[in-house]
């Protein structure tokens, strides 16, 4: 051990990274900043407003092609063609039909006015048939439901 090593010379330091680069990248995350800032501060879009007829389209287009598979759910497939029917009506008539009966809603003056005459006769005989079917209990084969449907769904498409 008399012997002593040398000592390695010193490495020197890497350079800094020159005043430039650092402003770039600076500038990089202040614009990816900004960016997330406006995203999450983005107010949500106004919610769309559909006129009644477009609403009972889309309900009624819902439940287009169902088929019941027992009364239940007849009844259910009826309750929702009364009740699209009703406000379509209200909407299209100053009338408060969802509170009428069936045969009030008949003897409604203004809904021949309004409907038409094949229009008016066409709703009353579809709500006639979702009567039965919900509060008499009468049973009807699956294609009379799904006729129902699309006769509903051609009455409100029409202008």
């Amino acid at each position: 051990m008399d012997e002593l090593r040398d000592i390695k010379p010193l490495v020197p330091l890497s350079e800094p990274l020159p005043w430039w680069l650092w402003a770039v990248l600076g500038a990089v995350v202040l614009v990816a900043l900004l960016v997330l800032l406006r995203k999450w501060r983005k107010k949500p879009a106004a919610p769309s407003v559909l006129s009644e007829a477009e609403a009972a389209r889309l309900a009624l287009a819902a439940i287009r092609g169902m088929r019941p598979r027992d009364q239940a759910a007849a009844e259910r497939i009826q309750s929702h063609i009364a009740l699209v029917l009703r406000r379509w009506i209200e909407a299209r008539h100053a009338v408060n039909a969802t509170d009428m009966t069936t045969e009030e809603l008949t003897a409604e003056p203004g809904l021949r006015r309004v409907l038409g005459d094949a229009g008016r006769d066409e709703a009353i005989a579809l709500l006639s048939f979702a009567d039965k079917v919900r509060f008499a209990g009468v049973t009807a084969p699956a294609d009379d439901h799904v006729a129902s449907i699309e006769r509903a769904y051609a009455l409100v498409a029409r202008p």
